[in-house]
C-alpha cells in the first residue's frame, strides 16, 4: 500500500542473477514515524488507574496527526501471564482539520486515561505489562493535510497493583 507522500516500488528481474532493488521517487519525502509512550502507574487493588500516554514525532521532523483516547489501546500481560487487548469504540465523528495536531520530537500529545473505562478493574494484585498502541487512520487528505497514519506500537511499562491487605514492612533489621 502506497503512502500519500511516499512512493516505493520493487522492481524484480526476471532474468541472469537473482537480485531486488528498492527505488524510491526522487520527489517523494519519508514520512516522520510518530513515538508513543505510557508512563509507568500505580493503583490499589480495584482501583481506577490513569494510563498516562504520550504521542511525538520521531525522526524525520515534525508531522501533523489526529490523536483521539479511541485511537489508542493497550496490550496487556496480567500478573498470572494471561493475555488482554483493552480498547474504547471507534471514533464516529469526523476529522475536521483544527483537530489534526503538529507534532515534533519536543512538542506531542499528552493524553491522561482512565484505565478502568479501556480495560475494566484492575483486580489481580501484581505487575501488569501493559504497552501502547495508537491506530491512525486518518490521513487529512480531504482538507489537503499530510498527516501520519498506520498503527504505532510503545515500549511495554509496568502498571503495579497493590493488594489491599498487604502492608509494606519497613527495610531493617530482620528478626
Amino acid at each position: 500500500m502506497a503512502n500519500a507522500s511516499t512512493i516505493t516500488l520493487w522492481l524484480f528481474m526476471t532474468s541472469g542473477p537473482k537480485a531486488v532493488r528498492k527505488a524510491t521517487s526522487p520527489l517523494s519525502r519519508p514520512m516522520p514515524i510518530l513515538a508513543i509512550s505510557l508512563a509507568p502507574a500505580d493503583t490499589i487493588r480495584g482501583g481506577r488507574p490513569t494510563l498516562r500516554v504520550r504521542v511525538v514525532a520521531g525522526s524525520g521532523g515534525p508531522v501533523r496527526a489526529f490523536v483521539r483516547p479511541e485511537h489508542v489501546s493497550f496490550r496487556v500481560v496480567t500478573p498470572s501471564g494471561g493475555r488482554i487487548e483493552c480498547a474504547l469504540p471507534p471514533y464516529a465523528g469526523r476529522a475536521l482539520p483544527d483537530f489534526f495536531a503538529r507534532l515534533s520530537s519536543s512538542r506531542g500529545v499528552a493524553l491522561a486515561l482512565d484505565g478502568t473505562s479501556f480495560c475494566g478493574r484492575f483486580e489481580e494484585p501484581g505487575i501488569y505489562e501493559i504497552a501502547p498502541v495508537l491506530t491512525l487512520r486518518e490521513s487529512g487528505a480531504e482538507w489537503r493535510l499530510e498527516a501520519a497514519t498506520g498503527t504505532f506500537v510503545g515500549a511495554p511499562t509496568a502498571l503495579r497493583v497493590r493488594s489491599t491487605t498487604y502492608v509494606e514492612q519497613p527495610a531493617g533489621e530482620t528478626r
